[in-house]
């Protein structure tokens, strides 16, 4: 690959819709606040767009967080609480969870799964 579509590729957030209701956003590489703002746009505008009820966000791609970061992907959820779309993370890698963990950062109520397929498989038993 090349470094252009690399940056390209980290740059876009994009939701994939899996079913009428489940939708995913797989992000890529690292996370700013600049994107972190487009993320929740992006989601709130197109998961309500696609009339989602689940949104799954995918952080394997992500290689650290921190704290700046989390706040917001905790901002993103709270407001795509408020619009009626649960969201679910997944591909929480060692690293960010061991970051997390000394961070303080609590997930609460936020449904975690370890891959998308876990996560699409457990939404689809509940419907």
């Amino acid at each position: 690959m090349y470094a252009a579509e690399i940056t390209a590729l980290e740059l876009s957030i994009p939701i994939v819709r899996v079913t009428e209701e489940i939708g995913i956003i797989p992000l890529v590489g690292d996370l700013d606040t600049k994107r972190s703002q487009e993320l929740m746009e992006k989601a709130l505008q197109n998961g309500t767009e696609l009339g989602l009820s689940h949104l799954i966000i995918d952080l394997s791609g992500v290689p650290i967080i921190d704290t700046m970061v989390a706040n917001y992907i905790f901002q993103v959820i709270e407001a795509l609480k408020l619009v009626g779309i649960q969201v679910i993370l997944t591909g929480i890698r060692p690293e960010i969870a061991q970051t997390m963990v000394n961070l303080g950062i609590n997930l609460g109520d936020i449904s975690t799964f370890g891959s998308l397929h876990q996560a699409v498989r457990n939404i689809q038993n509940k419907m």
